[in-house]
């Protein structure tokens, strides 16, 4: 087997006098691998990469680069649906696996998230550059995902945020298709064969974005059914689909919805806006961007949820962020969020 890495290993340890084997020592790794890696017989996995670049104090980019051309990784689309021909994909590793995530199309910032390649017919990676991709990826629905992102970027960390609902979070978590899971279905909703860490993003009050002013004077979801309202209606697997069950039960049935097409909070809050629907369950924030009355039902929560083994620096990470002043005044600023126990670790 060729490597698809092109490496300098053997130059950088040659230069500190040292054997395959001392090498070896001083970072925990076999002897076979390091001859491995060195005679391109193998592909080095991050954690290792890791340790070599340290005990050589160079970096991961200067011992291993990717060769120009193809990566084969696994090829994921959340929410599921078809990939489109050559869609641009972020690459990172999780659980030793590269996994290739399709970016979406369009996405709520107004920004379009950098791209570490395109896929080609055959479904592998055409990659636009030579450094080894190191995406963090966080899944979830929360449009402070993205101003999370932004932080963690700033910090020398390339994070991807992921749009999806609760539930297909946790299942790439689970798949090891992410690093991260946001979710708001609450603690039962969390995986019980991993030991996980669980951090508080935000607190928020979930409820029915509406026309501004409130022309039909819904005050609680039965008034969706008393005034047949056209309700925007959010996936199986979202937190708002499983807070309007809670709220009218069978009443669900007699709902005049949209077939399920808000795909997010932002989505939501735009068909009630453009008089599509009456009402749609949303947060505060995606209301107020849109200029809507609000109507409140539930405070929830929203967390994020992750491997306790294989992520504490990535924990880390995210909790400097979420507790720093600048992550705190963009969340604040989109309105509706209760950030009091942002970075607290909750389970």
């Amino acid at each position: 087997m060729t490597s698809a890495f092109v490496n300098q290993l053997g130059e950088f340890r040659a230069r500190r006098g040292w054997t395959q084997a001392e090498l070896a020592e001083r970072t925990g790794v076999s002897r076979q691998t390091v001859n491995a890696l060195e005679a391109g017989r193998a592909e080095p996995k991050l954690e290792v990469a890791l340790r070599l670049a340290a005990a050589l104090e160079t970096t991961v980019d200067e011992l291993f680069a990717l060769r120009p051309g193809q990566l084969a990784a696994t090829v994921v689309k959340l929410g599921g649906g078809r990939v489109p021909a050559q869609a641009r994909v972020a690459i990172g590793e999780v659980d030793g696996r590269a996994i290739a995530h399709v970016l979406p199309a369009r996405e709520l910032s107004g920004m379009m998230t950098p791209a570490d390649g395109t896929l080609s017919r055959s479904r592998k990676v055409q990659l636009f550059g030579r450094a080894l991709p190191k995406a963090i990826f966080v899944a979830g629905c929360d449009p402070a995902l993205g101003l999370l992102a932004q932080v963690l970027s700033g910090l020398d960390r390339r994070v991807v945020w992921l749009p999806s609902n609760s539930r297909d979070a946790l299942a790439a978590l689970a798949k090891g298709q992410v690093h991260v899971a946001g979710t708001h279905l609450g603690s039962e909703s969390v995986l019980p064969q991993r030991e996980l860490e669980i951090v508080r993003l935000a607190r928020w009050n979930a409820g029915l974005a509406v026309a501004r002013g409130n022309p039909l004077r819904i005050r609680r979801a039965a008034d969706l059914l008393r005034t047949h309202a056209r309700v925007a209606l959010r996936e199986p697997g979202s937190g708002a689909h499983a807070l309007l069950a809670r709220e009218l039960g069978a009443g669900m049935k007699r709902l005049r919805g949209l077939a399920y097409t808000a795909s997010g909070h932002h989505d939501v809050a735009r068909l009630v806006a453009a008089g599509a629907a009456d009402a749609g369950v949303t947060i505060p924030a995606a209301a107020i961007a849109y200029d809507l009355s609000f109507v409140p039902l539930a405070d929830e929560a929203f967390d994020l949820v992750m491997p306790r083994d294989a992520l504490k620096s990535t924990a880390a990470a995210l909790i400097d962020a979420l507790t720093s002043a600048a992550f705190r005044r963009q969340a604040a600023s989109l309105g509706g969020y209760e950030l009091r126990e942002a970075g607290r670790v909750v389970g």
